[in-house]
């Protein structure tokens, strides 16, 4: 037990570790990696799954739907199960 507790120990200092914040360098240059990905996208589509907790709520509202992206500006959003209140 106590050689899992020190792994445990050891994993989740190594993952908190790995954790740096980037310096200010480093985001724009990531911002401007990201950026021009961007100008090559022409198209993307994916499905996606929205949960929402509502404290108000037994249990959490979920949607399913597909979301379509054409550049330069169109985006459809497409709910194919919603919730039902």
């Amino acid at each position: 037990m106590r050689a899992i507790s020190f792994l445990l120990f050891l994993l989740t200092t190594m993952v908190l570790w790995g954790q740096q914040p980037l310096s200010q360098a480093q985001a724009t240059a990531f911002k401007e990696k990201v950026m021009a990905k961007n100008k090559t996208i022409k198209t993307m589509q994916t499905a996606f799954t929205q949960r929402k907790h509502l404290e108000f709520m037994a249990n959490d509202i979920e949607t399913k739907g597909k979301m379509f992206f054409s550049a330069p500006d169109r985006l459809n959003w497409q709910y194919t199960t919603p919730y039902q209140y």
